[in-house]
């Protein structure tokens, strides 16, 4: 009996330590300063697989802007140059820039949770023959971590990207080693980002809490 009791009180215990972790994710919110511009600064490359096929992009800075002091997602817009696909140059395209029609753009929220927004369109992958297309979509898997830090000098946070399970079409053309025009489910994206904020000509504090 007795050990039936402490094997009963460690599984409430951890029920507990799971649900205060829910509810504190659920609650955390973004804080800085109103109107703040934000910029996310890639701090380990970000790279799409699709199939098998690694598209490294070794310059890839978001830009957004705080709706609010506090507030609970983030939609950030991503500007990807320097893409490599084994050696030779890729495209990463769709994302444009805020007001244009048809571009997309990522919405990382303060629990964790993430997507690619599009307001038509799509994200474009190009690298040799090979053609990508990535829809709106929920980004899953691992997600987001967040890190509060002060690298810059004020609060900062980074951003680990650990997505899988990205849908996507790709099509096929002479020497694409996806061997068919094709559906995938199973694409990744992962890379890492120091978010920072800046307001009036200078650095503010930015954070998750």
């Amino acid at each position: 009996m007795i050990h039936k009791i402490k094997t009963f009180g460690i599984a409430v215990v951890a029920i507990l330590a799971l649900s205060a972790t829910l509810t504190s994710a659920a609650s955390a919110q973004f804080t800085t300063t109103a109107d703040a511009t934000i910029t996310a600064e890639e701090t380990l490359a970000h790279t799409f697989k699709f199939t098998g096929q690694n598209v490294v992009c070794s310059v890839a800075p978001l830009h957004g802007t705080a709706p609010a002091a506090s507030f609970k997602t983030i939609n950030l817009q991503p500007t990807y140059t320097g893409c490599l696909y084994g050696g030779a140059e890729a495209k990463v395209t769709g994302f444009g820039k805020p007001g244009e029609a048809n571009r997309c753009w990522y919405s990382f929220a303060s629990d964790t949770s993430a997507a690619l927004a599009c307001n038509g369109g799509d994200v474009t992958i190009e690298f040799g023959s090979c053609v990508v297309h990535i829809p709106a979509q929920a980004l899953g898997g691992g997600a987001l971590t967040y890190t509060n830090g002060t690298a810059s000098g004020k609060k900062d946070i980074t951003v680990a990207l650990s997505f899988t399970k990205i849908t996507a079409t790709h099509t096929d053309a002479f020497l694409c080693p996806f061997l068919a025009n094709g559906h995938a489910e199973e694409g990744t994206l992962t890379g890492e980002n120091t978010i920072t904020a800046t307001s009036g000509g200078g650095s503010v504090d930015l954070s998750v809490d």
